[in-house]
């Protein structure tokens, strides 16, 4: 839980952030990155394939994150690495 930051407004609204994931990269849309990395519980689809990715992929962390918080389990988890990186490209 350490990558959501949550603050109170003056009139009570509650703001929360999600943070750094360990790593950071500015990229510029015409140029997007095509590098392997970030952790494997919540990679994004076109990152396991060495494809071109844009904040698309931190959406994907996102919902990978609240669905591990609503069910307390990993959405395309396996035991087996390989089985489990096919699960999340296919």
């Amino acid at each position: 839980m350490e990558n959501f930051l949550i603050d109170v407004t003056d009139d009570d609204k509650i703001i929360v952030k999600l943070a750094d994931f360990g790593l950071a990269y500015q990229f510029k849309p015409e140029m997007p990155p095509t590098t392997k990395c970030g952790s494997l519980l919540a990679v994004a689809p076109e990152i396991l394939t060495c494809d071109s990715y844009g904040l698309k992929v931190d959406i994907w962390g996102l919902g990978v994150i609240l669905y591990e918080l609503l069910t307390t389990r990993l959405p395309f988890y396996d035991s087996n690495v390989n089985k489990y990186k096919y699960n999340i490209v296919n």
